[in-house]
């Protein structure tokens, strides 16, 4: 996927970096929450929207990567 997934032109990078200043642990919530509203969205037929939330979490590791390059402490990951 390329660094430009789920933002709406904006990327990976810069979600890394807004991550790491969010503190550890918020990571964790903030993705979960991604799939949470994918499988909302997907159940209640909003595709566009699911597609998005979908393309979040499948650019996690990406995110979680470049917050990690911004000084972001190594994060847990739990669920889906």
């Amino acid at each position: 996927m390329g660094d430009h997934s789920a933002f709406g032109g904006r990327s990976d990078a810069q979600a890394g970096r807004l991550l790491a200043r969010a503190g550890p642990g918020l990571g964790d919530y903030a993705r979960h929450l991604a799939y949470l509203l994918y499988e909302v969205a997907n159940g209640a037929g909003r595709t566009e929207e699911a597609v998005a939330y979908n393309s979040l979490v499948v650019s996690w590791n990406n995110i979680l990567q470049h917050a990690q390059e911004a000084g972001a402490p190594t994060q847990q990951t739990f669920g889906p």
